[in-house]
This record gives structure tokens, sequence and C-alpha cells, in this order.
């Protein structure tokens, strides 16, 4: 029976030279996950915690890198356990303008005004997956504010000194870390669509799936072939798929032959068909970078056939070192890509459920380690959410205490005794949802992260209630 606090395994192994930080590490990641909305002053017991909170962020022995490091490394291990993984890179901004009396922040453009730019933290994460999506932790966190420079274009600069090295240097320290034990696939949006990248993840025999961003004459400067247009004159594969997206625009004229849009409905159905090409990108010559090599890929498009609304239409360009060659072949690659949006919902989760932007730390290396930290429970919560997609038999002790599976039990039953077999994961992830208010009807899907946040909480409030009472 696994009665050890998840923030204690996780977080074990932290390598602060004070042994009292190590502790004080164990006690705010237990404070925080158990309310993870909360600021740090009501998540504190006494007057003496808060204090110990605010020190411990303080502290120039402590470092984001050092926080999440434990963390790292038991990912690391959970990926070992993978035939692969799917690493998925972004960036989000951290938003402080309301803080105008925190210091250390950078702008992070967006609207603004003369008297109040946009002040706030960048984050540039990569998580990894399992090869069903289930989040398997956090790789790397890089946590900065940009720093005034002169106003000098970034093409100008060496390759190390733009923000867009962070894409290869995200890579090249998981790849360190994973020491080919376990092959990798990076997956990325558009903003990762550049050569120094491919050629890095290729050079280490690992793989990427990228969103293609730059429309790259794959002829030659006396007979230019743009790689968008070029596809789309390639004879697609004959499978057509029908696949649910979200509706984007309710504005627009519906073609005659469709029906309109209910209210209630958030997603329609697209029928998709895919083509594939092999192009090699033309070597790089870009100033202040040495030549690189060509860049052999293949490449995907997939089209939505006859969209209800000519600017709805699903149009995705995907690039890709892995060998493809049938429809199979490039179904299973969109499908992961698809899995991108995972990281979105980690960004989301940070937000939203963990309240990062709600901080008042009052200077910007204080606040990266709170968001450090943060990113672990974070994580936690996005696993919960998706933790039945990979063995929803197993018994609820892998993931829940027993205090907390014998507690959600008495009160999802309304009895104190307790069943002879223990609950399945599945049981105990939809019985955490339900005390966040999902219903469980027949017509309902899976449980979303809103309400195994909101059911997690309302749970560990009754299992405090519980140590304290027995």
């Amino acid at each position: 029976m696994n009665d050890v606090k998840w923030t204690n395994s996780e977080f074990e192994g932290a390598s602060f030279a004070d042994k009292r930080l190590n502790e004080r590490l164990l006690n705010l990641a237990e404070s925080i996950s158990k309310g993870p909305s909360l600021p740090l002053n009501q998540v504190s017991d006494d007057w003496a915690s808060v204090k110990a909170s605010y020190r411990f962020f303080d502290n120039e022995k402590v470092t984001p890198q050092k926080i999440i490091e434990p963390h790292i490394n038991n990912t690391v291990r959970r990926c070992l356990g993978h035939k692969y993984i799917l690493v998925i890179q972004d960036t989000t901004i951290i938003n402080y303008t309301r803080h105008q009396k925190t210091k250390g922040l950078g702008k992070i453009g967006g609207k603004t005004n003369v008297k109040h730019p946009n002040h706030g933290i960048v984050m540039h994460s990569s998580i990894a997956l399992s090869p069903s999506g289930v989040p398997l932790g956090v790789l790397n966190n890089y946590i900065w504010s940009r720093k005034e420079k002169d106003k000098i274009h970034s093409r100008l600069l060496e390759f190390n000194d733009r923000e867009s090295s962070k894409w290869v240097s995200a890579y090249d320290d998981y790849s360190n870390l994973l020491e080919k034990k376990v092959p990798s696939i990076t997956i990325a949006d558009r903003e990762a669509d550049f050569s120094n990248l491919f050629l890095t993840i290729q050079d280490k025999d690992d793989f990427y799936i990228v969103r293609s961003f730059h429309n790259r004459n794959i002829g030659d400067r006396y007979n230019v072939i743009k790689m968008h247009e070029s596809i789309k004159k390639r004879k697609p594969f004959e499978t057509v798929v029908t696949i649910k997206v979200p509706i984007k625009d309710r504005s627009g004229p519906i073609k005659k032959d469709r029906k309109k849009y209910s209210k209630n409905t958030s997603y329609r159905n697209a029928n998709v068909r895919v083509s594939l090409q092999e192009v090699t990108l033309a070597a790089s010559r870009k100033l202040n970078e040495p030549v690189r090599e060509p860049v052999p890929l293949r490449h995907i498009y997939l089209e939505e056939i006859d969209p209800p609304i000519e600017g709805e239409k699903v149009e995705w360009h995907l690039v890709t070192n892995l060998d493809v060659k049938t429809f199979e072949d490039c179904w299973e690659a969109i499908q992961a890509y698809r899995l991108r949006w995972s990281i979105e919902t980690f960004f989301k989760v940070l937000k939203s459920s963990c309240k990062i932007e709600d901080c008042r730390l009052s200077e910007s290396r204080r606040l990266e380690k709170f968001i450090s930290l943060k990113s672990v429970i974070a994580w936690r919560l996005l696993w919960l959410t998706y933790v039945t997609k990979e063995n929803p038999k197993a018994p609820c002790s892998s993931v829940l205490r027993q205090i907390e599976w014998q507690t959600l039990y008495k009160r999802i039953h309304k009895k104190d005794a307790l069943p002879k077999a223990e609950p399945t994961v599945k049981e105990v992830n939809i019985w955490i949802a339900r005390l966040g208010g999902y219903l469980n009807r027949n017509s309902d899907g899976p449980p979303g992260i809103l309400s195994i946040w909101k059911g997690w909480l309302r749970l560990q409030d009754m299992v405090s209630i519980q140590e304290i009472t027995s």
C-alpha cells in the first residue's frame, strides 16, 4: 500500500547545500499541492511558516533549476520505461503588468501604454509524454526576464544570443539526460521551424515533428518551387478521415448545403485527406552562422475537404525526419502532433489553476523560483487527468495515499465500510472529478482538468480534517 506523499517522492534528492532548505522545499511542496490556487499566506499554517516561505524564495542558494532538479530526475526514470517518448516544447508569457512594484521584470509585448508597458516573465518548457499521451513530467524549464537591449535585428546576432536558440538548448539538455537510452520525438509549433533545430536533432539520431511556418523554396534561384504549393499539386492518399475540430468562427456565412451551428456545439466534424512529399531544404546561409548542410525531410500535408466556412478550413503542414511512407505512417505522425496541445493545457493549469500570475513576490528572481515549484504541482494535476489512459485498471494506491482513497470512497459512497478490493485508478479519477462538479452521465466525456482540479482541492481539505481527527 502506497502511503508516501507524492511530494516527498517527487522532490526527494534535492541537492541544496543546507539540509534545512531541502526540508523547507518538501514542506512548501506539500502545502502548495493541497491548495495550488491559494497564495503563500493561505497555504501556510502560521506566520512563522509564511516568513520561512519568503526566506526560501529569497535565498541566493535556491535556484529554479535546483528546485525542479529532483523532479526532472524522476521524469527521466519514468521515460526509461517506454519504447519511445514524445517531448513537447513551447514558450509562454507570464504577465505581471499589474504588479507595478515588482522589480526585475522584462518587457513582454502586446497591447500596452507608455506609462505602464507590459512586463512579465518568459518560460520555455519541455514536457515528456508517453506514446499514449500521459504526461511523464517536465524535462526542462527555462524561466527568465528579458533584459533591456539596444534595438538590433535578431538576424544580426550570433545564434546563441538569439531567443530562438532556446529550442536547440532545450533539446540538447534533455537529449543529454536521456543518454540515448530511449528515443525521443520532439514536437513543436511553427516557431520551431528552422534548420538549426532539425540538424541538431538529426545529428543525434532523434526525431522531430514540427508544424511548418516557412513556405520555403525547394527548387533553386532559377527555378523557384514553393514547398507549400508543391505538395498541393501532388495526389493525396485515397483514405479520407473524419475528425472532430473546435468551431472557431460562428459569424461567417455557412454554405447552403450545411446546417448552422447550434449554440451548445463546440466541435464539428471535418473530413480530411493527407498528402506526402520528400524534400531537401537548401543549406543555411544566414548572417553570423556557419553554412549548414542541406536538410532532407518529409512534408506531410493535412487538408480539409469542402469546409463549411472557407476561413475555417483545417490545413496543417508538418515536417518530420521520421521514415513515413504510407498513409498509416503519416496518420500516426499527425496523431502524435495533436498531442502538442498537452503543453497548452499545462500552461493553462499553471495560470488558471495554480494562479502564478497572482503571486505578489516583489522580485522577478523570487517569482522564477516560485514558478519552478508550481510547474511540478501543475504537472501532477495534469497527470491525474490523463493517468487513466495508460492503465485504468491499476490499483488506486499507485496514484493516491491510503488515507486519500479511503476518505474519497467514504465521501462518494456515504458510508464508513470500505470495499474488500481496492478501487481502480479509473474509478478514483471519476470520484475526484465528481467532487469538482463532474456529473458522470452516460453522455459525458472523460473528466477534464477543471473538474479534477476542483475535486482535488476538496479532497485535500477532507484528508486534512481526517488526519487531525484520527
